[in-house]
């Protein structure tokens, strides 16, 4: 008899120690499943503003797109022009300068 009231015991701490593990798994998966639904929050979220913005953007009319893009294209020109002038007064301050190949591409410095 104390050998089966022994090996209930053991059985029951077993049990226990079982329920104990599976509170514990069943608390993380819970915390892992509030922080999916937050990302999944805010993923839908992000996704819900990038329609928003796609379609705000497919309403403007084709003429203030086009008056949009000619205002972006001549400040690309002033800013190109006023590059191009810089390097003309550099180039006549450095007459060397005007027998260099530049690129403009490259990551070495002017000086090396």
């Amino acid at each position: 008899i104390s050998e089966t009231l022994a090996a209930i015991t053991e059985m029951e701490e077993t049990v226990a120690e079982f329920k104990d593990n599976c509170a514990k798994r069943e608390e993380k998966v819970a915390i892992e499943i509030e922080t999916a639904k937050k990302h999944s929050d805010h993923v839908r979220i992000a996704f819900e503003n990038a329609q928003k913005r796609a379609h705000e953007f497919a309403c403007v009319p084709d003429n203030e797109l086009q008056i949009q893009m000619k205002e972006l294209d001549s400040q690309e020109k002033e800013i190109i022009d006023d590059a191009e002038h810089k390097m003309a007064v550099l180039i006549e301050e450095e007459p060397i300068l005007n027998k260099m190949i530049f690129d403009y591409d490259s990551v070495t410095p002017l000086n090396d």
